[in-house]
């Protein structure tokens, strides 16, 4: 869980209470970055040299270059757990909230002039295929023709096999696969996955898609077959879809499909990662400068080693990367200790559908990272310290999820934390329970509202938990949270 003493800031008790009687002091709380994580050495590289050349705050970048790598791979590989037999495919929804000028284009521009790069010669390889159905379809219809003119006079039985052949080898034309997509109707959408078998879409500045092609995100999302069956444009089919969508936007949208509970319903909030950043106050102590050509060709060799061939990528030649016998062990321990957690932390309960995938979510940023550090992934099976730091960065997503899923700007919220900080420092209580607190409390707020804000005070590191052990306890109901006032003075008393 989150360690509020990381990022806590010691102030005097005085100052402390003048602070909190500030209305704004709950309306952001402290976050957890990725920047203090261990990543392995070719991402920490390139994303480290991208945030320092552009200013771009590290944390944005690193999800960049997450989205870039899921889209480089479009489809292709895929997580397999030998001892359970289950296969997770690296699909990735990634909904990322920032302010207006915190440098969501700066992280993306270096990924995106790359995609931009590789659509440019993709293009050619795909008109020459083209051309190429579109002479051999000529001489078809030309020898369908001739055949079925033979075959009016003659009836021959040959003939008429002949032709169910040449008709079997007709050739739709190809649509050249694109990695640089950004908004999309539901049926550019599925019209796009049938060609294709992937859609990609990194959008520094972008807004959640419509509701009919966020529908086809959760069945593309589990690698599920869709089909979508229109007079207008006839059927389309995918049945091994792959989709990376990662959007940059501002907090307005962000907060809104959050709080969307129709989506909350349709599972597509469960099966997406997010992260709610908030500008450091960061002095950085030179200019902004270009990124230096061998950091950029690192780069461009890693993702398209990835990409493989230009002109079969709508192939597809898929390939599994297994996890050794200690990760497999290791990650079926934690998924269990997660959905341990689920049952006994209150604080978990309005993300349990999150919560139950985030094993799912830790496969696939790990198979993320392991396809960007080796350059034969199949062979190298992913490793015990890969699942490892995959689900210490999915602690970093689970804790602005929780964070977004309180709602922590809401003003009753803010307004119930601060009562609640003020009267455990007012009192100056050295330990209490949160029984205690709802009792005393009951006459303004609800139960729930007052777990929000021992959540709220806990992350900014005024109180800590001290759980409660009610091994020792036989009868009774058992003991609420148990917590401690790290601003206590007993002076005071």
């Amino acid at each position: 869980m989150y360690d509020g003493g990381l990022l806590r800031v010691r102030r005097s008790r005085d100052r402390l209470l003048e602070e909190i009687r500030d209305a704004k002091f709950f309306a952001e709380v402290p976050e957890k970055t990725f920047s203090r994580l261990p990543l392995p050495p070719v991402t920490e590289e390139i994303v480290s040299a991208i945030s320092s050349a552009s200013h771009a705050d590290f944390n944005l970048v690193f999800l960049a270059w997450l989205g870039a790598v899921a889209l480089a791979n479009h489809g292709r590989a895929s997580v397999y757990l030998p001892g359970a037999g289950i296969k997770s495919s690296l699909s990735l929804l990634l909904m990322v909230g920032a302010e207006s000028g915190t440098g969501k284009s700066a992280a993306t521009a270096e990924f995106l002039d790359f995609f931009k790069k590789i659509d440019e010669k993709i293009l050619p390889h795909y008109e020459e295929l083209n051309a190429k159905i579109a002479v051999d379809n000529r001489v078809r219809a030309r020898r369908m023709r001739e055949l079925c003119n033979s075959y009016a006079r003659t009836g021959n039985p040959e003939q008429y096999e002949e032709m169910l052949q040449v008709e079997k080898e007709k050739k739709t034309k190809l649509l050249p696969p694109c990695f640089t997509l950004f908004e999309l109707t539901s049926a550019a959408y599925s019209q796009r996955m049938a060609f294709q078998g992937f859609v990609g879409r990194i959008d520094p500045e972008g807004i959640p898609l419509p509701k009919g092609a966020m529908d086809q995100l959760r069945k593309y999302w589990s690698g599920e077959p869709h089909a979508q069956d229109r007079i207008s444009r006839g059927q389309t089919v995918s049945y091994d879809p792959a989709i990376i969508d990662v959007t940059f936007t501002q907090l307005g949208p962000f907060q809104a499909l959050l709080h969307d509970q129709e989506a909350n319903n349709r599972g597509l909030i469960a099966r997406m990662l997010v992260y709610r950043h908030l500008p450091d106050e960061i002095v950085y102590r030179h200019e902004r400068y270009p990124l230096s050509d061998e950091i950029r060709q690192r780069m461009e060799n890693v993702l398209s080693r990835i990409i493989g061939a230009l002109d079969a990528v709508h192939e597809k030649a898929c390939f599994s990367m297994e996890l050794s016998h200690d990760a497999e062990q290791f990650w079926k321990s934690e998924n269990e200790l997660r959905m341990q957690e689920l049952r006994d932390l209150e604080e978990l309960w309005k993300i349990e559908a999150w919560v139950r995938r985030i094993g799912e979510h830790a496969l696939r940023i790990a198979g993320i990272l392991h396809l960007a550090e080796y350059s034969d992934p199949e062979a190298s099976p992913i490793k015990e310290n890969e699942i490892r730091l995959a689900f210490d960065i999915v602690d970093v997503f689970a804790h602005h999820m929780q964070i977004c899923a309180r709602s922590t700007a809401d003003e009753r919220e803010q307004a119930c934390a601060r009562d609640v900080a003020l009267w455990i420092l007012e009192h100056n209580v050295e330990m209490f329970i949160a029984t205690q607190l709802k009792q005393r409390l009951k006459s303004s707020y609800r139960a729930s509202e007052i777990d929000v804000a021992l959540y709220c005070l806990e992350q900014h590191g005024i109180i800590a938990s001290i759980g409660n052990d009610i091994t020792l306890r036989r009868r009774g109901r058992p003991r609420s949270c148990e917590y401690r006032n790290l601003y206590f003075q007993p002076i005071l008393i």
